[in-house]
């Protein structure tokens, strides 16, 4: 970073976070080295962290600003401090307990740390990468520092993720081949890969096609929904002819997930190790780091997306940071809380959901609160709506019988996301998605949105200007919603993912 410039205040200010940037990444068991500046001399700076648990901001420790000013401004000195905050600022360290079995998943899956810096009862700003590069070309351009840090501050919480896991370290070994096999598919001559990875303790297996003919490409991180793992079939045809279109593809079978009908793979899965978009973000993040790092990858051009527990997967995996351009989710649950309740009424399709969940996550909400939390995008929201790096559309039938249309438009509300309902004739309307069952409409609290009048987007440069977008299918299932032309699908229901390839070529990248 430029740090011999100084960063500068907010008019009215008192000080700031210079660095690190905010949004970014930092393994938990490594201590953190912070700078930044006080408007005055030898001032003392507070350091507080959000506990993860409970939400409250704790006192950590103080630094003091030097005497010696920054040559860029004479009124704003330096300071600097070295903090190791503990797991629970991280991720909630709490012990659930139900029928006789302990659930400890949400200690050490993808760790968010949200810091603040105090200086006389006024709180210091903190920038982005995006608020920094920001500040750099305005004072460039001519802008005083202060007019520049008036313009392109974007926050007074630091916050940073650990993407490794909570207290696990960094992993240094890479993807391991088992299988290569290669032929022409979908008009293309394309190679395809079984393989696996290390990821906290867990081998993770996983799938990787690529055309063969040397080259860079794209990569495209496809995170599958359930929890059946990859098959020969599906996941295979979809991952191949990507790979025909021109990308280097990758698919995690998730922790505890098995391999199904490769030649040479035995990999039969175990129940135990799976723990709903939770472990599965971190093996998805981690795949993308290993995918990125690949021949012929190009690693400024990524694509995520995922359908149901694999659209979730997307959504925390973006919100944590995760290096793509564009990212789409299907049919993903958002808030399981909601998710729990609203299966809980009688006569609903989805009635075995709040069982499954209590099962798998350690209790109902009452009784597991940071279990159901810690998995819900909703709840780290306001990290995707920060990101100014990439592109994010939802898209979500009203019929869906598992995932209600409500969680995408409570979390598309929470985004800012700009919304389109599309009726079963295709024609764009301005009235709210209804679905068939209570609480699954988007016409009431939370989930209210202003839903546009123009079409929706195509594939131009520019076409989708919003960071967030959300579509609504009347009449849409949650498998139809993300049938993609491979198995032949009546148009109705392939509409929305032409408009999900409308989006990704409009980002400047081939149709998925």
């Amino acid at each position: 970073m430029r740090s011999s410039l100084a960063l500068v205040v907010l008019a009215g200010s008192t000080g700031c976070i210079w660095s690190p940037n905010s949004l970014t990444t930092h393994e938990s068991t490594a201590s953190i080295s912070l700078s930044g500046y006080t408007q005055g001399a030898s001032k003392t700076v507070d350091f507080l962290a959000k506990n993860a648990e409970t939400g409250a901001l704790t006192w950590l420790s103080s630094a003091v600003s030097t005497t010696t000013p920054n040559p860029w401004d004479s009124t704003l000195f330096p300071w600097t401090k070295s903090l190791t905050p503990a797991s629970t600022y991280w991720a909630p360290q709490v012990t659930y307990t139900y029928n006789s079995v302990q659930y400890t998943a949400h200690r050490y899956g993808p760790g968010r740390l949200e810091l603040r810096a105090e200086m006389e009862g006024d709180t210091l700003y903190t920038y982005t990468e995006a608020a920094q590069d920001c500040w750099y070309d305005r004072f460039a351009d001519g802008d005083t520092p202060t007019q520049a840090g008036v313009a392109c501050a974007d926050g007074q919480s630091l916050v940073l993720f650990d993407n490794s896991g909570v207290g696990s370290p960094a992993e240094t070994t890479g993807w391991v081949q088992d299988t290569l096999a290669s032929g022409t598919v979908y008009g293309a001559s394309v190679q395809w890969a079984v393989g696996h990875y290390a990821v906290q303790g867990h081998t993770v297996h996983g799938l990787v096609c690529r055309p063969t003919a040397a080259g860079t490409y794209p990569v495209q991180i496809i995170n599958h929904g359930g929890y059946g793992g990859l098959d020969n079939v599906v996941a295979l045809a979809t991952c191949q002819r990507a790979a025909a279109r021109g990308w280097l593809v990758a698919m995690s079978a998730y922790r505890g997930e098995p391999m199904s009908g490769f030649p040479g793979v035995t990999v039969p899965g175990n129940a135990a190790e799976i723990e709903v978009c939770m472990g599965e973000v971190v093996d998805a993040l981690r795949l993308t780091e290993l995918a990125r790092g690949m021949t012929g990858a190009d690693p400024d051009r990524v694509l995520m997306w995922g359908h149901s527990h694999g659209g979730c997967i997307t959504e925390r995996a973006v919100e944590q940071g995760a290096p793509v351009v564009a990212a789409a989710s299907f049919a993903a649950p958002t808030d399981f809380v909601a998710w729990h309740a609203y299966c809980g009424v009688s006569g609903v399709p989805c009635a075995g959901t709040p069982t499954d969940l209590q099962n798998g996550l350690g209790g109902p909400p009452g009784s597991a609160p940071a279990a159901y939390a810690w998995r819900s995008p909703s709840t780290f929201a306001a990290d995707l709506a920060g990101r100014r790096d990439l592109k994010f559309l939802a898209l979500q039938g009203t019929d869906d019988p598992i995932v209600y249309p409500s969680q995408a438009c409570a979390f598309a509300k929470l985004t800012g996301a700009t919304g389109w309902h599309v009726n079963a004739a295709g024609t764009v309307v301005t009235t709210a998605p209804a679905g068939p069952w209570t609480n699954g409409s988007c016409n009431t609290t939370p989930t209210t949105l202003t839903w546009s009048t123009g079409a929706v987007p195509g594939s131009t440069a520019g076409a989708w200007s919003a960071a967030q977008n959300l579509v609504v299918y009347d009449g849409m299932d949650h498998g139809e919603i993300v049938q993609s032309g491979i198995f032949a699908p009546t148009f109705p229901a392939l509409r929305p993912w032409l408009d999900f390839e409308n989006f990704v070529v409009s980002q400047g990248l081939p149709l998925p």
